[in-house]
Formats: C-alpha cells, sequence, structure tokens
C-alpha cells in the first residue's frame, strides 16, 4: 500500500555541493519560518573578505505554494527546492547547473525546531545541528539567537548556514571561506505569498460523493463494519482487483467479488468505483502468459478488452461510477520514458473501448500525489492524464522519509491539484493519514487531517467529486507484514504507516479513534 518511491541522488564534489537549489511552498496563515523569512524579490548577499567574493540567495518567483530560490556564487549557479512550513525548510527539487533533480516529495533540509546536537538525513548529506544561540556579528548589526546547520556530503565536504531568527541567512562557511551578511547589498523586506484558505461554513454536500474504504476489525466482522461506514456517510464502495487475480488463465474470470458488488452492494444503495490493474504500484499484474510483452503490444490490449468485456456483463445492476485503469502507477513507470509511452498507448485505447460499451463511463487512472505530480515525470503524467475522464489520486500527506506532513498542507495540495488539471474533477480514491507516533504523527493530528479534507472539500467542490477515505480500520500485524512483503517494503516506518491509517483500532470490535467522530461530525454538518 502506496510505498514511497525513493529517487537516487547525485552527490557532487565540494564546490557543487557549496549551493543548492530550493523549491518553497508557502504555508498557511502564520505557519511561515521565522529563521528563514521568504518572500519574492528577498535577496541575501553575504560576502567574504579574505577571499573577496560574494554569495547570494535570491528569491525569484512564485507559484503553486513554491518559492523558487537561486544561489549566485563565482563557481557554479544553483537552485533551490525550500518548502518552509512552521520551522521546517522542506526541498522539492534542485538544480546544479543545467542539472536538475525533482524528489517526488519533500525532503527536511533546515530544521529550526531541533536542539543543539540533533541529526538528520538528506539526499545531499547529514544536517547536524551545531550551535542554537550563536552569535554573529556583521558590519552593520549584532546577531543573536542564531541557529547554525551543518551539513556533509557523503565525500566529506562541509557547509554551515547561519540563520538569525526575523533575517534569515547571516553567515555561511564552505571549504574554509567564511561569508557573512552584507545588508547594503542585500533586499530583507518582502511580504511573504501566505497560502489560505477562506473561511467557510459548511457547504452542502451536494452531488459529492464520500467514500470509506471498510476494512474490519479483530472480531472480522465486516457486516458490522460495512454499517459503522454506512452510519458515518459511506455512499461508495471502491474495489481494487488486479487483473491477474480476476484472469487466472486466459478467459477464465474469477467474478465472485464483482457479483457480491453487482447483488449485495447494489441493494444498499451504493454506487462502485472500480480498479482494473495491469499496474498495481511497483508491480506489473498482467497475467503469466502475457508477462514480458509491452503494454501497448495488441495481444495486451485485446486481452484487457475482452477482460472489460467480462467484467461489465457480471455487473448489470449497481452504478459503476467510474473504471480506474491501475493502481498507484507511477511506482512502477518511474523513470521509465518508453514505460511511461507504452501505458499511455494502452491506456488511451482500452479507455476509449469501455466508453464504447458503456456510454457515460468516467475512465482514469490512479498516481501518487507527490511521485506523480511533483515527481521527474511530471510531464509524462500530464500527457497520460489528457485521455482520463477525472483525474485519479492517491494522497497521503509524508515527506519523502515517510514521516507526516502538518495536515494544513492538504489546502495547498488540494489547489494545486485543481489548478493543474482545470474543468476535470478531482477524484480521490485513496487519501489518508497515519496517527503512528513513529511518523511524527498522533490521534489529534489525524483527526485535524479529516477537518482539513473537508474544508478543502467545501472550497474546491466545484473540482473533486469523490473523496474516499483510507481506511476505516487499522490492518492487523499479519496484515501489515503481508502488505510490506507484497511491496518489498520492510522499514519500520511503513509498517507503522500501513498499521495506523485506520480512522478506528484494530482491536476486538474496534474502537474509535479521534479521527472517527470528527468524521461523522464533519459529514452531518454538510448533510451526508
Amino acid at each position: 500500500m502506496s510505498p514511497r518511491n525513493r529517487l537516487s541522488f547525485l552527490r557532487a564534489g565540494a564546490y557543487s555541493l557549496a549551493i543548492l537549489l530550493l523549491t518553497i511552498t508557502a504555508s498557511a496563515a502564520n505557519e511561515l519560518s521565522n529563521h528563514l523569512p521568504l518572500a519574492t524579490g528577498k535577496q541575501w548577499t553575504l560576502h567574504s573578505a579574505a577571499w573577496n567574493v560574494d554569495i547570494a540567495f535570491e528569491v525569484e518567483t512564485h507559484a503553486q505554494g513554491a518559492y523558487q530560490v537561486r544561489m549566485n556564487n563565482p563557481w557554479i549557479e544553483w537552485g533551490y527546492a525550500f518548502v518552509p512550513f512552521g520551522e521546517r525548510i522542506y526541498m522539492q527539487s534542485f538544480r546544479a547547473g543545467e542539472a536538475a533533480f525533482d524528489f517526488g516529495g519533500y525532503v527536511r533540509l533546515f530544521d529550526f525546531a531541533l536542539a543543539q546536537g540533533d541529526a538528520y538525513d538528506t539526499p545531499l548529506g547529514p544536517v547536524t545541528v551545531t550551535a542554537t544561540g550563536k552569535v554573529v556579528v556583521t558590519a552593520a548589526a549584532r546577531y543573536e539567537n542564531c541557529i547554525e546547520l551543518t551539513q556533509v556530503s557523503a565525500d566529506g565536504f562541509e557547509q554551515r548556514f547561519t540563520f538569525a531568527p526575523g533575517v534569515g541567512f547571516v553567515e555561511y562557511r564552505m571549504a574554509g571561506g567564511v561569508f557573512v551578511l552584507d545588508e547594503d547589498r542585500s533586499v530583507l523586506t518582502g511580504t511573504p505569498e501566505r497560502f489560505v484558505l477562506p473561511t467557510l461554513p459548511a457547504q452542502p454536500r451536494g452531488d459529492r460523493v464520500l467514500g470509506i474504504d471498510v476494512t474490519v476489525a479483530g472480531d472480522g466482522d465486516y457486516l458490522a463494519a460495512l454499517e459503522t461506514a454506512r452510519n458515518a456517510g459511506m455512499q461508495e464502495i471502491g474495489m481494487l482487483l488486479e487483473w491477474n487475480a480476476v484472469e487466472r488463465a486466459p478467459g477464465d474470470y474469477d467474478t465472485r467479488f464483482l457479483e457480491i458488488a453487482d447483488s449485495f452492494f447494489h441493494s444498499l444503495g451504493l454506487s462502485l468505483n472500480l480498479t482494473l490493474a495491469p499496474i498495481h504500484n511497483v508491480r506489473n499484474t498482467l497475467p503469466a502468459d502475457l508477462q514480458g510483452l509491452p503494454l501497448d503490444h495488441p495481444d495486451v490490449i485485446a486481452r484487457y478488452q475482452q477482460l472489460l468485456d467480462a467484467v461489465f456483463a457480471t455487473l448489470p445492476n449497481i452504478e459503476l461510477a467510474s473504471l480506474v485503469v491501475g493502481s498507484e502507477i507511477d511506482g512502477f513507470l518511474l523513470g521509465s520514458p518508453e514505460r511511461w509511452q507504452q501505458f499511455e498507448n494502452f491506456f488511451r485505447q482500452v479507455a476509449d473501448y469501455a466508453r464504447a460499451r458503456r456510454p457515460g463511463l468516467a475512465v482514469t487512472t490512479e498516481f501518487h500525489f507527490f511521485t506523480g505530480l511533483l515527481g521527474p515525470d511530471r510531464a509524462r503524467l500530464l500527457s497520460l492524464m489528457t485521455h482520463a475522464d477525472v483525474i485519479g489520486v492517491t494522497y497521503y500527506p509524508l515527506d519523502a522519509d515517510d514521516m507526516a506532513l502538518d495536515p494544513a498542507f492538504v489546502d495547498l495540495h488540494f489547489g494545486m491539484l485543481r489548478d493543474t488539471f482545470p474543468g476535470k474533477s478531482i477524484n480521490f480514491y485513496q487519501i489518508g493519514y497515519p496517527s503512528s507516533t513513529t511518523l511524527g504523527a498522533s490521534e489529534a493530528m489525524q483527526a485535524a487531517f479529516v477537518s482539513r479534507v473537508f474544508h478543502a472539500w467545501d472550497t474546491y467542490g466545484d473540482a473533486s467529486k469523490l473523496v474516499d477515505l483510507t481506511w476505516l480500520h487499522d490492518r492487523s500485524p499479519a496484515e501489515v507484514d503481508a502488505t510490506g512483503a507484497q511491496f518489498g517494503q520492510d522499514g519500520a516506518n511503513f509498517a507503522a504507516f500501513i498499521g495506523s491509517l485506520g480512522l478506528r483500532n484494530h482491536a476486538g470490535a474496534g474502537v474509535d479513534k479521534l479521527a472517527m467522530p470528527r468524521l461523522r461530525q464533519e459529514a452531518t454538518a454538510r448533510g451526508w
């Protein structure tokens, strides 16, 4: 379930690591960094008297919540991707000369909330808080209570960044050189571009559809779990079937779950969003006899079309709200232009076929918000989604280390999706937030995430029809282990993520976490 994709980062030599490119996303009101206050047009010019050389950090532009920051020096031009939120600065992308690196998410780069001696890893090398009460004296001022962060690259090259409260960069050290802020040649004023959603009352649900992925508690009582979800406002069932689980041999289809959906779920008035996955995250799930063929091979396309015929024949009654051709597809396609093109060719043809067989059916595929939209293959993803009727998204707000992001990021990210895909509905087929303290989260933060989702959904309701919360109950330890084995993930963070996504605990008949009554409250306020 949604293992994050890791991107390798080319570690450069001494001078190449001297400067970074940071794209910085603006945060919600009153949550901007005090130690690095960013605004378009600001510039910190630092001078080395011994070397008679300048280094300058310049904030060039701001778009879609991101600041583009350039670092100028005599050796090479770099850019940084900074995401300021609270007292933490994330890095989204990096550029050195003509070489660019997209991290497919947010990497913590500067953390001003830590204590002296604390350390953490980054793609550029480990960072240590080497001072929290440092004093820096320039020609014009004395700065107290500064924080110094030291970053060391894989080849041992060391950089020291010092930040003053309310000011930003005041000192930079590298390769024996000391660069100190020159206030007369800097631009230290500017108004931050704050991202703030309007304060709205709860909006009537209208034609919006609320889903909850129904997982069972420890007692195994599915009907009780289903009733709990329906009582909270659930209107649809999301069903994911891997292709090779449905077609076990050529032309031999196992349609048991589809038959249940068409009879039982239909009788309850639930609609169905069906994922038939030729790709499921990092896994190719084609039938065994098709393995090894390109995704756009005529035999692969013809067989998937035959699969659709069998599936549609099994679903004469239930409302099929959408067909999702693949789940978290960027996990398998990432970094391979050939695979992206093959899948686009495949998707275009099978989507046209599905629409012809089921007129009015919305057909799409599903990608990770971070590794897909913010990753290096963004352009290929955008090309692919031109063939989709709605935009299918998986959204779990984690940073690149799988640590929980602040729930307030939801507001920004809903808006980014709306702006990126104007005129198309955003369907969140998976959207959730862990409660594990291992990931820097909590039950209170998970509940706040639920409220943020509804708030953003109210604001962008015209651009998003479906929100399907993942999931009702936490998974058992055995299920967590099985999921990790399925996707090749055995780390503690992945287990904590998978094991704490539920709105309710797993033990016994299940016990509400703080997020479950919050869901009921938010849904009821809007008419669910």
